[in-house]
């Protein structure tokens, strides 16, 4: 399990994914990463009182923090780094792929096949689809668990690009671009029948799924300009 100590509200957590090695303190909405060996914040925010606390919980154990780089102190809370995500809602689409759906109410589909193929810890997860299928995002939203004490953390899955793109999102962007079977082809240089089966239920390779999105991204941008004839 990644929580190792729990006091006045705080809980440390440790989470076995990605480098450098680091832990979490985390109360309600803050959180902090400090770097394991030398003991530096690395990112987040925290008020003062309770980063203390976390401070003599690691005097005890033998080792101290530093601040260094742009850490700031506002209203006294200790920042550094933007803030860390937390997960609101995550769901599972297919195969390894997740929607996850970020407090900030932002959203998107991540593939976690390459992280689970790439840590012994992950093992259980790789082909074991009840196990997978447990998937449930923890009381803080800082990590998604799974049944046997699993957990992969927001900052890692953060760091993850966005894969894919489900059917009900192409549709959106065609109908947001007014663009017809014949017309979403000529624009992606694909068949009409391809077309026609994104805006069904076959998956979107991520090469069409960049290029949809450009195009929505295109016609944001033109959104309120004049063009002269």
């Amino acid at each position: 399990m990644p929580t190792i100590a729990m006091f006045d509200g705080i809980k440390i957590q440790v989470f076995a994914d990605h480098n450098p090695p680091h832990f979490h303190a985390v109360k309600a909405e803050f959180e902090v990463l400090i770097s394991i060996g030398s003991w530096q914040i690395l990112q987040g925010s925290m008020r003062r009182g309770d980063l203390d606390a976390v401070m003599d919980w690691q005097r005890r154990t033998k080792r101290s923090f530093a601040m260094s780089g742009d850490v700031s102190m506002d209203n006294e809370i200790v920042t550094k780094g933007r803030p860390l995500p937390r997960i609101a809602a995550a769901t599972i689409i297919d195969n390894r792929r997740v929607r996850v759906t970020w407090r900030n109410g932002n959203s998107v589909m991540v593939d976690l096949a390459p992280v689970l193929n790439s840590h012994r810890h992950f093992i259980p997860l790789r082909t074991d689809e009840e196990n997978f299928a447990t998937m449930r995002v923890n009381d803080e939203g800082t990590a998604l668990e799974w049944d046997g004490g699993i957990e992969l953390s927001a900052v890692w899955i953060a760091t993850l690009p966005a894969v894919g793109m489900e059917n009900g999102e192409f549709r959106q962007i065609m109908d947001k671009l007014s663009y017809s079977l014949d017309g979403m082809a000529l624009q992606l240089d694909v068949s009409r029948r391809l077309i026609a089966m994104y805006r069904g239920s076959t998956p979107i390779p991520n090469s069409i799924a960049l290029a949809a999105r450009y195009l929505a991204e295109k016609a944001d941008e033109r959104q309120g300009y004049y063009l002269p004839n």
